[in-house]
């Protein structure tokens, strides 16, 4: 659906080509495409169809539209000279820092700030105003948006360089790592150009400090799975890790990743087997949901693995016998020919089962069927 979504503006794009501008037809189109540029990610997010495809479209609609939308335009506009000169001033800012951060961090900036959701947004509804304020003016304050956005994307850029710097040379205090992964973790705007640094923290750090990292890189990983894959051989080391907060934490990211994108935990899957059976009910636990997060998309790896969940419908954890039938849930919406074999299980522990919270799992198993 958001790819779809996506088509549409690449379409809407086009088809401004045809229409004479500020026409009707043209600001019909416009706003079509606009809006779609809003709601496709948050469609993509809610439907959990987040892909990398998914993101490099919607990249090539963006540049489409704003191409067409200047050839539509800028010939009408008659925009004084030095809107052009402050235009090639914030361009070059723009470009310097997205060839430093490839030098120094061998990755392209992409900074989805706040500031630089605002200039998009001003910058969209600048043809809307031509009616009602002179271009000069309208066309002044999306400006000094987008150098403010450009001069703090760069600062901010060089300040994260500096602080992986900074990790590798001293072990910062944990509560104030902490507090920084916290409010990393609230700004999801800023998760993709901050995961080499996030990954760079899974060396030397304490068990809290480690286990935050793992968790922050499976979510970041089902957003970017692309940019969290150099990362995921040291996340499955964590795998054979004494700290059963660790083993969990390692699962979890996999499981988020490899919901994004099998491929890239593919190397690293079978070994996520061998916990199924670890001594800690929280790390069973957490290889359930890890399944269930990669069966959601990649469900026929799971073929002959299912006898492994029925086992656990009887493990002696409660918490985990009740996560074990949202596995069958899970793959009975998506393969239901291969729960059938189980159904009858599922039916008498739906029945009796003395945990009220399995009955109500294992009934809603068998409803996928």
């Amino acid at each position: 659906m958001a790819n779809l979504i996506t088509a549409i503006r690449i379409l809407c794009s086009i088809a401004l080509l045809f229409c004479a501008a500020l026409s009707p037809w043209f600001y019909a189109l416009y706003l079509t495409a606009g809006v779609s540029d809003m709601v496709d990610g948050w469609v993509a997010r809610k439907t959990n169809t987040v892909s990398d495809f998914g993101s490099k479209l919607d990249t090539v609609a963006d540049i489409i539209f704003v191409v067409i939308c200047l050839v539509k335009l800028l010939p009408i506009l008659h925009l004084p000279v030095w809107i052009y000169a402050w235009v090639g001033i914030i361009a070059c800012i723009k470009v310097f820092n997205i060839v430093y951060s490839y030098i120094v961090r061998k990755q392209f900036l992409a900074d989805h700030s706040i500031l630089n959701k605002v200039t998009g947004a001003l910058l969209f509804l600048l043809p809307l105003t031509l009616s009602v304020i002179d271009v000069k003016y309208s066309a002044a304050v999306v400006c000094a948006v987008a150098t403010a956005a450009a001069v703090k994307e760069g600062v901010r850029e060089k300040h994260r360089i500096f602080a992986a710097s900074k990790s590798r040379i001293r072990i910062m205090n944990d509560k104030e790592l902490y507090r920084e992964l916290g409010t990393l973790t609230k700004k999801k705007w800023d998760w993709k150009a901050n995961i080499a640094y996030v990954g760079a923290l899974l060396e030397n750090h304490s068990p809290k400090i480690t286990a935050k990292v793992l968790w922050l890189l499976g979510e970041m990983g089902l957003l970017y799975p692309e940019e969290t894959a150099p990362f995921v051989e040291k996340i499955a080391s964590f795998l054979d890790s004494q700290e059963v907060l660790l083993r969990e934490r390692a699962l979890n990211a996999l499981g988020r990743i490899g919901r994004a994108r099998f491929e890239t935990v593919k190397p690293y899957w079978e070994r996520m087997f061998t916990l199924v059976t670890d001594d800690n009910p929280r790390v069973r636990l957490a290889f359930i949901w890890a399944s269930e997060n990669i069966a959601t998309n990649t469900p026929d790896a799971y073929e002959s693995h299912l006898p492994l969940f029925t086992e656990l419908l009887h493990d002696k954890d409660e918490k985990v016998r009740m996560e074990a039938p949202e596995m069958f849930r899970v793959m009975g919406k998506r393969r239901p020919q291969w729960i059938k074999p189980y159904l009858e299980e599922l039916q008498r522990l739906a029945e009796a089962d003395a945990n009220p919270v399995v009955r109500i799992h294992c009934a809603g198993a068998i409803r996928m069927i």
